[in-house]
């Protein structure tokens, strides 16, 4: 048996920005169905590689009440999770015994069916624990083990193309833009100009939306090309509070574009290039 003591806010951020909804072809999807909360060290993290098992890996962590308490919890779908947390408040306790989850409140308690061997999506054989060990190992592998660069599944590290520093609520503004007029931001683009980081999403028949970041160093080889970028970040910054380090790698020799790690309290998130550009 699994147990640990978390604050619900503090879970239910966790559990959002794991989830991290998207909007694709129109549609919001998560990219994480379920996963397993791993408890120690007096947090709580989520390792997780998105539903297409290739375009971005992340790591989320929040602070629990019993630093001593360590193990795991398997979370089969975060959405139940999620609903049966909307009806608690306060000081959240998770037991997890015979693949039954028991969430206790002060004065509730309700049990939800979530099994380590849930399949991890509907696509694939996994199971959530094997979805999330994939992603535990390959996140500690490429990004945790070098924080200013990307490691290879050779060992080699690929340093950073350039880093920029940016509050979260602007960045997290300039997403959102591209939602003006009832648009479904998907995608947004990210270029340099002048040394300046700008992102530009939307399209003009609705409003197209350019927004200036931050001042950053660049070379030449970077000026005004663009770096799309997918995947429900917005819905990962909504919560983040403080500063956020954006750093481009280029991975282009090996498939992955001019990849994006954000780095924030409480969190990390690599992106691949998207397919799309913003035009």
């Amino acid at each position: 048996m699994a147990r640990v003591e978390i604050q619900k806010q503090d879970l239910v951020t966790l559990l959002k920005r794991t989830q991290r909804m998207a909007n694709i072809n129109g549609k919001m999807i998560p990219q994480v169905k379920g996963t397993i909360l791993y408890i120690g060290n007096g947090e709580v993290r989520t390792f997780n590689i998105v539903r297409d098992g290739t375009s971005s890996i992340s790591c989320f962590s929040a602070d629990i009440m019993n630093k001593d308490d360590e193990g795991t919890v398997p979370v089969a779908d975060i959405s139940l999770l999620l609903g049966a947390l909307s009806k608690h408040s306060g000081l959240i306790a998770l037991n997890h015994k015979d693949d039954k989850l028991k969430i206790n409140s002060a004065t509730k308690q309700t049990t939800l069916q979530s099994s380590s061997q849930a399949q991890a999506f509907s696509h694939t054989k996994k199971t959530i624990t094997e979805w999330c060990e994939d992603s535990k190992m390959r996140y500690e592998h490429t990004i945790e083990q070098n924080p200013n660069g990307y490691t290879l599944k050779n060992g080699d590290v690929v340093p950073e193309s350039f880093k920029s520093h940016i509050g979260a609520d602007l960045l997290c503004s300039a997403i959102e833009s591209g939602s003006m007029n009832g648009q479904k931001v998907e995608n947004y683009s990210f270029f340099l100009r002048n040394k300046y980081l700008h992102l530009v999403v939307g399209a003009e028949g609705k409003g197209k939306t350019e927004t200036v970041l931050v001042m950053t160093p660049s070379s030449p080889s970077h000026e005004s090309k663009l770096y799309p970028i997918a995947g429900g970040l917005d819905n990962v910054l909504r919560t983040v509070e403080g500063e956020v380090i954006l750093s481009f790698f280029d991975l282009t020799p090996h498939g992955g574009g001019m990849s994006l790690r954000l780095s924030f309290e409480g969190g990390c998130v690599f992106q691949r290039e998207s397919v799309h550009a913003t035009n």
